[in-house]
Parts: structure tokens; C-alpha cells; sequence
């Protein structure tokens, strides 16, 4: 996929600096979209959809782009993405490599917007935490179950 060819030299090279700037970042990515934001004198929302390995369309909420015009913030998407696929086709041949490369600051900031968009990967994570951090304590659980028990059922013991 030739994807520079579809953007001004100049803007492409804008776009480039907001990549080398780290202004991008990739919120959702899936194998026909990618969803970014970019961060520039505002934040601006990027969507880059595909078709069989090409690009298909693009979006910017910039006031450049609302014109028809490929933007620097699109650009600046697209080098992160190709890097991203490059980096990933190069290192990653199972989630603990990839997890043992990355710092705690890339991870927390990755799990941060994750959990952001993904209410229930949220809710995993906090399962997970709270599984992880509690100790099991029987003699707790049949309190709790003996009042439930006692709360819902009648005075022969049965629960309707």
C-alpha cells in the first residue's frame, strides 16, 4: 500500500513530525479500521478505513480535512500505524515477549485508554485486580450466604 502518494509533500512531512513528535496515538485497530487521535492545537479524531490492504477512505474532525483535503493528522496515523505493523511483524511471536519489551509507563498508558474505551475489558481488569488482591475467606462467604438465605427464604426454609 503506496499511501503517501495520496498526500502534499508538505503535508506529509507535517504529518511525519506530528508521528516523530509522538502526537499520534492509536485508539482501536482492527484489520479494515483504524480509530487515532491526534493531538495538535486541539485533539483531533482520525478514522482510516480499508479495504483488501488499500485504503478505502479517510476522516479528520479537523477544519483542514472538513474541506476534502487529506490532512497532517491523517498522516501522522498512518506512519504510526505503518510503524506498528512493521515493529509487530519484526519482535512479537507471543504476548509474554511482547509484555517483557514494553515499560510499565507503555503498559499503564496502553491500559489506561484501553479500559477507557472498552468498558468491559474494565471490567475484567477490575475482577481480575479484586480476584487478585482478596484473600478467600471461608467463614465471610457462609455469613454472607447464611443471611441471604435467611433474607429470600420463608419461615418453613424454602426459597420461592
Amino acid at each position: 500500500m503506496d499511501w503517501k502518494k495520496l498526500f502534499n509533500p508538505v503535508i506529509l512531512e507535517r504529518g511525519f513530525d506530528y508521528h516523530r513528535n509522538k502526537k499520534a496515538e492509536i485508539l482501536n485497530l482492527s484489520a479494515d479500521e483504524v480509530n487515532a487521535v491526534v493531538s495538535g492545537s486541539d485533539d483531533y479524531e482520525v478514522n482510516i478505513y480499508f479495504s483488501d490492504g488499500e485504503i478505502e477512505d479517510m476522516y479528520c474532525n479537523c477544519p483542514y480535512a472538513s474541506d476534502g483535503n487529506t490532512c497532517k493528522h491523517m498522516a501522522a496515523v498512518l506512519y504510526l500505524f505503518e510503524d506498528l505493523q512493521n515493529h509487530s511483524k519484526l519482535h512479537y511471536n507471543d504476548i509474554e515477549s511482547l509484555i517483557d519489551s514494553t515499560s510499565p509507563e507503555q503498559l499503564k498508558k496502553f491500559l489506561i485508554n484501553a479500559m477507557r474505551y472498552d468498558s468491559g475489558l474494565k471490567e475484567r481488569f477490575i475482577r481480575f485486580i479484586d480476584s487478585e488482591n482478596d484473600s478467600i475467606n471461608i467463614a465471610e462467604y457462609k455469613s454472607q450466604l447464611k443471611s441471604l438465605v435467611w433474607q429470600y427464604s420463608d419461615n418453613s426454609g424454602f426459597i420461592n
